[in-house]
């Protein structure tokens, strides 16, 4: 799933108003050349004026949005409160969990209680084989492979079961093997956090150290056997079918029809997206003791589970991925933790809450009109690359024509009404939640892909490209100033929302993306030439993003943030030539505040992507986010276009210098 922002840790900051796309050029502009650093020409004042607040890693034009839909949430789970539902309802579902999330004094009340009946279940396992049971039952555990339901990515009008890898508490096997210094300091971090997760469980220090070194050895070996980031971006790598005969004498150790059972799923066959971390299971499971293997399910459930035990649970966890591994200096108050949380366990019906109120029909049409534009002129594009045959071309167009789109929220909402949620007691309501989504993942096998299911809120701020869907969708919660205003300039707007639209199309068509046809089915539809071109285009590009220092001594990783670097290229220009077609036969726009409607463009862009950042927050987005971080976005972005040197009279580099992908 290709998106357009980065998943934070932390996203929100208490302002009294958005900030909307004012068309003025920034008072600083004649101290920094346009030509030189673009994110300093336009954004330099601004960011002087709003340093990283003490409760963020990042503070920029996103978050302020973010932030501005936050507090709208609130107001309307405000609202809520007092006024009688029925049972099941959604309403109900999401005033009683928000209230169950702003009693901490409940939580510290039961302490680990609530863990209790699941630590009984993990003790009384008589091999690994009972805890693997445990786990498939049991969500919120973690043991190193997990299985879920999805598309098959050869056949996208199915649904297949995979096995993928998982076991780490930090996510990439890099904070476990590097001999980097930051991520040493990380890997203490992690060490000092499972010991104070394993002493609030009730061990004293000396004990609570030695299950912190058995579980970071056990994670340490699993992380042995996980892929690099790098070649996880590849599906044809992470795609592995096997029968279930195949899969007994892959791993013959593993009783898997107990394992099948216990889930209630009787497949065919598997996609295995990691054989090699399945084949080292026996090693890894023999390596260490059945006993360390239990502290190891417990932990995880416990650290999964922090946010919804007692503050020190809660505390613990922030100081890890927060402070440690972001640079946030202090946590948000309880009621913004719990709006965070109500999105990301109610999400969809928070969605439709924000939308009744904050969302307009005119919004989306106005979005469809500039979709098709884009559409048109990607199609003019493709046919006009000079490097590609007629006959991937063919199949490029044809793959362009058949995208769809969504805008907006849901045409039907999920029936989550069997969910079980009170207004004490948040531990149950969130395991109620998570098992519902386990179970409903599971039987989807069965059934035909919903390809009206939505992968994001309605109300969040961000889009993304559903290559099994060959879909683009754009949340109302990101069709609001500054990246759209249905009343607002065209060239703001096609720099905002114009650019992001163009990033989601040019997803179907990056080094991912373009793996896939039509159908949504992982498929190499390119002539052999064709696709050695793309390539070496493409490697070119990752070279310019290597080469790219962001903070002294740290450079980008071309090759991670590949996907999303073709994605803002290939946006800046279909957003830019949209938006000539816009005003295509008509007087040219007159200046606003000194710049030209091609100028407003490029600034459009610039102050969508401003932010400040800490340099602990930079250092872990290129180390584990697929996006560069905002500076990159606007400077290395536009380096390549003409378009951009010709809109502000600067020299532009020599064409064998730049590179233009799409």
């Amino acid at each position: 799933m290709n998106t357009l922002i980065y998943h934070k840790f932390s996203k929100s900051f208490t302002i009294s108003l958005i900030l909307t796309l004012l068309i003025s050029l920034p008072a600083h502009a004649k101290d920094h050349n346009p030509c030189g650093d673009f994110d300093a020409y336009i954004n330099y004042e601004w960011k002087s004026k709003h340093p990283v607040p003490s409760t963020e890693s990042s503070w920029g034009s996103f978050d302020i949005l973010i932030k501005s839909n936050e507090e709208k949430t609130i107001t309307l789970l405000n609202e809520l409160l007092g006024i009688k539902y029925s049972k099941s309802s959604y309403q109900q579902q999401i005033r009683d969990l928000y209230q169950s999330l702003l009693d901490t004094k409940t939580r510290n009340q039961r302490g680990i209680q609530p863990l209790m009946k699941y630590f009984k279940m993990i003790d009384q396992a008589r091999s690994f084989n009972d805890l693997l049971i445990i786990n498939a039952l049991v969500p919120g555990m973690t043991l190193p492979f997990e299985g879920s339901v999805f598309q098959d990515l050869m056949n996208s009008e199915s649904m297949a079961f995979y096995l993928s890898a998982s076991g780490l508490t930090l996510g990439d096997k890099e904070y476990y093997l590097s001999d980097d210094q930051d991520k040493a300091v990380i890997r203490e971090g992690l060490k000092d956090y499972i010991t104070t997760i394993e002493q609030l469980l009730g061990h004293r220090e000396k004990k609570a150290k030695r299950i912190s070194d058995d579980i970071f050895n056990i994670e340490k070996d699993i992380a042995n056997y996980h892929y690099n980031k790098e070649d996880s971006r590849d599906p044809f790598k992470m795609y592995n079918k096997f029968s279930l005969k195949e899969i007994e004498q892959l791993i013959p150790s593993i009783d898997w029809n107990r394992y099948f059972m216990a889930l209630n799923i009787s497949p065919d066959e598997v996609i295995i997206t990691n054989p090699e971390l399945l084949k080292s299971m026996d090693k890894i499971g023999n390596n260490h003791s059945l006993k360390s293997w239990k502290e190891y399910l417990k932990f995880h459930l416990a650290s999964n589970m922090s946010s919804y035990l007692t503050e020190d649970f809660e505390k613990a966890r922030f100081i890890l991925f927060a402070t440690i591994m972001n640079g946030v200096q202090e946590q948000k108050p309880v009621q913004d933790r719990a709006i965070n949380r109500i999105n990301n366990l109610l999400g969809e019906s928070v969605g439709r809450l924000f939308i009744s109120k904050h969302f307009s029909t005119s919004s989306k049409e106005k979005v469809e009109h500039m979709i098709e534009n884009m559409r048109s002129v990607f199609a003019e594009r493709i046919q006009n690359l000079e490097w590609m045959s007629n006959e991937t071309k063919k199949e490029a167009l044809e793959k362009l024509s058949s995208f769809t789109y969504k805008i907006g929220y849901p045409n039907k909402w999920k029936d989550e009404s069997s969910i079980d949620i009170q207004e004490l007691h948040v531990f149950e309501n969130v395991m109620n939640i998570k098992n519902f989504r386990h179970k409903e993942n599971l039987k989807e096998y069965s059934k035909e892909v919903d390809r009206d299911k939505w992968e994001m809120n309605a109300h969040e701020v961000n889009a993304y490209y559903h290559p099994l869907h060959n879909e683009i969708v754009f949340p109302a919660g990101i069709l609001q100033p500054p990246f759209f205003d249905p009343e607002g300039d065209d060239a703001a707007n096609y720099g905002g929302i114009g650019a992001v639209i163009g990033h989601e199309f040019s997803h179907g068509f990056d080094d991912q993306g373009s793996k896939f046809d039509a159908d949504g089915n992982l498929r190499d539809w390119w002539a052999p030439k064709d696709r050695e071109l793309f390539n070496n285009l493409t490697q070119k590009l990752e070279e310019q993003y290597n080469n790219y220092e962001i903070l002294p001594g740290v450079h980008l990783n071309g090759k991670y943030t590949l996907g999303e670097n073709i994605a803002d290229q290939g946006g800046l220009l279909l957003g830019y030539y949209a938006l000539l077609k816009e005003y295509e036969n008509q007087p040219e726009p007159a200046l606003v505040n000194g710049m030209d409607f091609k100028q407003r463009f490029f600034y459009g862009w610039a102050k969508v992507w401003r932010q400040n950042a800490t340099d602990e927050f930079i250092k872990q987005l290129i180390s584990t986010n697929p996006h560069a971080p905002a500076k990159a976005r606007i400077n290395v972005a536009i380096s390549n276009l003409k378009e951009f040197y010709d809109a502000f009279n600067c020299d532009a580099p020599s064409e064998t210098d730049r590179v233009i992908i799409w």
